[in-house]
């Protein structure tokens, strides 16, 4: 006999909230409501899930829900919970409060463990992106860890959702939380920051084909051997063998060129530089002498040109005939 799953509330409806309780519905799991700060977009959720309630106030939230999941976003965590824990004779003793936030810790949730809540994050390490005309059904859960820490109780209880959801648990120690989100931001929005500068420089250059296909099989490369061999032994290019020359061409060309990757050459090329130091694939002087040109890109300060202002239209005079 299949054992029965367990209930969850969720507040906060976006992309996160959202995947995670289509997901678990699809799983077996009761969602019992569905809150969120847009009425339309709990009402939508609701009917995904099937759940027979949707609201816009986190105090209407189904307190007898075995879980209530807040995916809400970090700088509104705090006062959702501090809503919810103000309500008069609040009793969550046979509740698991989790949230989904990668850079706080369980500590978070305290309020709510006054109530008798079990608390523990349950970070989902993946990206939630907007959805676009050929953007796929939805984030993919299977394989991915969840950041975790908590009371024992609750991350057991985390950790079975992990499970059903096809993904893993990954301990995080809270004084180190920030820490661990800072990397989920370089493993996602900065490695597409990069990604985009790849593409601009491709147009800038007026190379003909995908940009994807053209950088791709280098990409592919560079990341196995990182994987491999680590990021120092998987350093090339001219950074990485002192080649000051080469790498002033560059910054000539981009602030020419495309003066708006000017500042993350150079951040960038200031980390392969420290890594190729590091790793002794750069002498003292060779550094010194890179640090040098960089510096001097970042006092010239290349940005765009400003756009030409158009003329502005000043009203005819009357003139007496």
């Amino acid at each position: 006999m299949k054992r029965k799953q367990p209930s969850l509330s969720l507040v906060g409806a976006g992309r996160v909230g959202s995947a995670l309780a289509v997901a678990l519905h699809k799983q077996g799991y009761r969602v019992l409501s569905v809150i969120s700060r847009s009425g339309p977009a709990a009402v939508a959720l609701a009917r995904k899930t099937s759940s027979p309630r949707a609201s816009t106030q986190v105090v209407d939230v189904d307190r007898s829900a075995d879980i209530i999941l807040f995916a809400v976003g970090d700088s509104d965590l705090a006062g959702a919970v501090r809503t919810l824990s103000s309500l008069r004779g609040l009793k969550l003793k046979t509740s698991v409060v989790l949230h989904t936030s990668g850079v706080h810790d369980a500590g978070i949730l305290a309020p709510l463990r006054k109530a008798g809540a079990r608390v523990a994050s349950f970070h989902p390490l993946q990206t939630f992106p907007a959805r676009t005309g050929s953007a796929r059904t939805g984030p993919v859960l299977r394989g991915i860890p969840f950041g975790v820490d908590g009371d024992e109780a609750a991350v057991t209880t985390a950790g079975k959702i992990a499970g059903d959801l096809g993904g893993r648990v990954l301990m995080i120690d809270p004084q180190f939380r920030p820490l661990y989100h800072a990397a989920c931001v370089f493993a996602s929005s900065y490695l597409a920051a990069v990604l985009n500068a790849i593409s601009g420089l491709s147009g800038s250059a007026r190379l003909t084909g995908p940009w994807t296909e053209i950088f791709g099989p280098l990409m592919t490369a560079s990341m196995e051997n990182l994987v491999r061999t680590g990021a120092g032994n998987a350093l090339t290019g001219p950074v990485a063998r002192g080649d000051v020359a080469t790498v002033g061409l560059h910054l000539d060309a981009l602030e020419k060129y495309a003066p708006d990757f000017v500042p993350l050459y150079t951040v960038c090329g200031l980390e392969v530089a420290r890594l190729a130091l590091s790793g002794n694939r750069l002498s003292r002087e060779d550094f010194d002498g890179m640090l040098r040109v960089f510096r001097g890109a970042v006092r010239t300060g290349a940005t765009p040109p400003a756009k030409k202002r158009p003329p502005v239209k000043r009203p005819a005079k009357n003139r007496r005939r």
